[in-house]
């Protein structure tokens, strides 16, 4: 893809986005690249500085702009291994030294809690050559509240994807809560399938996600007309949980389960009518805003991201994640809902396709850019 240029971008102060892990997870690295083509639409030049070549290799055949892949040395008689903190430590240092390079009058997005790290140390070794520094929390904050109080204060601001990972900034510096572009790319439902309904565990199966307890509520339904599809994969060092919950679906649900594994982003809804959420501590819940543009029922619990883009009973339901029966009545409705009511999935997509528009948010992130 040729990267547009408009008239004025040479006399725009330069962005510089700023990554030391693949691309901040599954969702983060989406998110990262349709930001990226909506400022280089809005005429900004927006490059990446990555230690990942995977990330790179995306980036210039999404956005068409300059990727630049730094070698992360490696401890000497060490093994570092791939996502170990020894070569995570490495690499925000090789970052330190590289944001100490990029020119003063550039902004830089630092998209990891590692390069906050990197750009902290270059605030402290060179406080007279302070540059417009913003982190993007697109990652549960909460967990790392300590770090955030400790290298947050030389960041200009916060740009971040809910109310909820603001939260831990809050008082540490400005914060600005900006959503993230959905690209319409998956269709809505138009078959009718009666009284069979599908519900879906989508995206990265690991215990901070709590699929399991998706599986218990479907099985608790006891609803012959009911199937759990489950699309995704292990993450890292997970896979033998990720072998526990296919097992227990396998038991407790039999024919009605299916695991299918990664499937391509515009058929991760295939077949679907209600998306299961049960992560309270998302930031954002990509799996969920994406079901809601396709006009799917979504059922997420009432902490996290997710649950503040879905109005209970209207665009979905939420439900305690604290209570068991608070999520066996949530998706009790989904389900019943899938069957007689399409208006909340209508709902739904109307809303999302206004408050997830690509070029309305990007215009958005860069006037917190440019505040």
């Amino acid at each position: 893809m040729a990267a547009a240029t408009t008239p004025d971008e040479s006399a725009s102060p330069p962005i510089v986005v700023v990554s030391t892990t693949r691309g901040g997870g599954w969702g983060g690295r989406t998110s990262l690249l349709e930001l990226a083509e909506g400022l280089g639409r809005l005429g900004r030049d927006v490059s990446l500085l990555t230690v990942e070549p995977e990330m790179a290799d995306a980036w210039r055949s999404a956005t068409g702009r300059t990727a630049r892949v730094m070698k992360v040395p490696r401890a000497r008689g060490a093994a570092v291994g791939r996502n170990s903190k020894a070569r995570r430590f490495m690499a925000a240092m090789a970052v330190a030294s590289q944001i100490a390079k990029i020119p003063r009058q550039a902004t830089v997005i630092v998209f990891d809690h590692d390069a906050l790290c990197a750009s902290a140390m270059v605030a402290l070794a060179k406080p007279w050559a302070r540059r417009r520094v913003f982190l993007d929390v697109h990652f549960p904050a909460h967990r790392w509240r300590a770090r955030a109080r400790a290298w947050g204060r030389h960041l200009t601001g916060a740009i971040c994807v809910s109310a909820f990972s603001a939260e831990p900034f809050e008082g540490i510096c400005p914060t600005h809560v900006v959503w993230r572009p959905i690209t319409d790319v998956i269709a809505p439902r138009s078959v009718d399938n009666g009284q069979l309904v599908s519900v879906a565990l989508l995206g990265r199966v690991d215990r901070v996600k709590h699929p399991d307890m998706g599986v218990r509520a479907v099985a608790e339904l006891a609803d012959p007309d009911v199937r759990l599809i489950m699309r995704g994969a292990g993450y890292m060092d997970s896979d033998d949980y990720l072998a526990s919950v296919c097992s227990l679906g396998e038991n407790l649900l039999g024919d009605q389960f299916a695991f299918e594994g990664r499937v391509p982003r515009e058929r991760t809804l295939d077949d679907v009518d209600v998306l299961l959420h049960c992560n309270p501590h998302e930031a954002f819940g990509r799996t969920v805003a994406e079901s809601q543009v396709a006009g799917r029922i979504v059922v997420v619990p009432d902490e996290g991201g997710s649950a503040e883009f879905v109005r209970d009973g209207l665009t979905g339901f939420k439900y305690d994640f604290t209570s068991a029966s608070s999520l066996q009545a949530a998706l009790r409705k989904a389900v019943d809902a899938a069957r007689v009511d399409p208006e909340i999935g209508r709902r739904a997509r109307e809303f999302a396709l206004a408050e997830f528009d690509a070029v309305a948010l990007s215009r958005r992130y860069l006037e917190v850019l440019e505040s």
